[in-house]
């Protein structure tokens, strides 16, 4: 069998079987990485490519149960896709953030700039919101809001109010 190289895809996973012949489970589990990685906007900015590297890193850490030795839950495929459509949603003035998985099962998004002066947090879990909190100069700033196809207005607003000020 020959294997065609592609100097943008993923890096090739090992994967666990799940009863069906080992060959039948990484063509399988193969097929949905291309699947996923040729659905991505080709144009992606060289600074979400490497949100996305941290993101993959973090989910490949994290996609198992106990994955910190603490009992942490799985961080899902649902979790993960919808913390990608995160970063190909954020603004092009807004940073990369630090991405962290959360014994939750959830994916955290977190940005600390101007000394401490800003400081936000986002958290998803593949259920169509953003929970949110942020420590804005003097004013905090904490909740939810639901998250389909764009970002929802109160996170572009306080995107908009951080990089602007800084």
């Amino acid at each position: 069998m020959n294997i065609a190289v592609c100097d943008h895809c993923p890096p090739l996973k090992t994967y666990r079987s799940s009863g069906a012949s080992t060959d039948s489970n990484i063509l399988g589990n193969l097929y949905s990485d291309a699947k996923k990685h040729l659905s991505k906007p080709v144009a992606l900015s060289r600074r979400r490519e490497e949100a996305i590297d941290l993101l993959d890193d973090v989910y490949e850490e994290a996609s198992q149960e106990n994955w910190d030795g603490y009992g942490a839950l799985p961080v899902s495929s649902e979790t993960y896709l919808e913390a990608e459509k995160l970063i190909e949603l954020l603004p092009e003035y807004v940073s990369i953030p630090e991405i962290l998985a959360e014994p939750t099962g959830s994916i955290g998004f977190e940005w600390i700039l101007n000394n401490n002066k800003y400081d936000f947090v986002l958290s998803l879990k593949g259920k169509d919101e953003i929970v949110y909190a942020g420590l804005l100069g003097v004013n905090r700033i904490h909740g939810k809001e639901y998250f389909g196809d764009s970002l929802p207005p109160l996170i572009e607003r306080t995107f908009r109010r951080i990089f602007q000020s800084i």
